[in-house]
């Protein structure tokens, strides 16, 4: 069986020529946690992180409303969903977790 060649991905990148700044910092630190659920790349989590606060400003303070509600739904179902954890990405993980529990205290 020939192995076809992977294409560019097209999709995405709908921050791209925004400037960083346009994007607030604690929710670009909080999204680029969350991305790394997709990859361990952080240039990559950030890009994902700017392209869905592209999409709405309020994109991880809903999310995390959304997973508060489907946590509570799981519970009672007694379904456990995998979570993320440091050991997923260590070393940039553990610093952005940190980076944002220092000023979310």
């Amino acid at each position: 069986m020939k192995k076809e060649k992977s294409k560019p991905c097209k999709c995405g990148h709908k921050s791209k020529g925004i400037p960083i700044t346009v994007f607030d910092k604690h929710e670009m630190e909080k999204g680029a946690i969350v991305e790394f659920e997709h990859t361990c790349d952080k240039k990559k989590a950030e890009e994902i992180a700017r392209d869905h606060l592209t999409e709405s400003p309020f994109y991880y303070k809903e999310l995390e409303k959304m997973e508060i509600k489907l946590d509570k739904m799981n519970d009672t179902k007694k379904i456990k969903l995998p979570k993320v954890s440091q050991s997923d990405c260590p070393q940039t993980l553990k610093k952005l977790i940190t980076t944002v529990n220092k000023k979310v205290k």
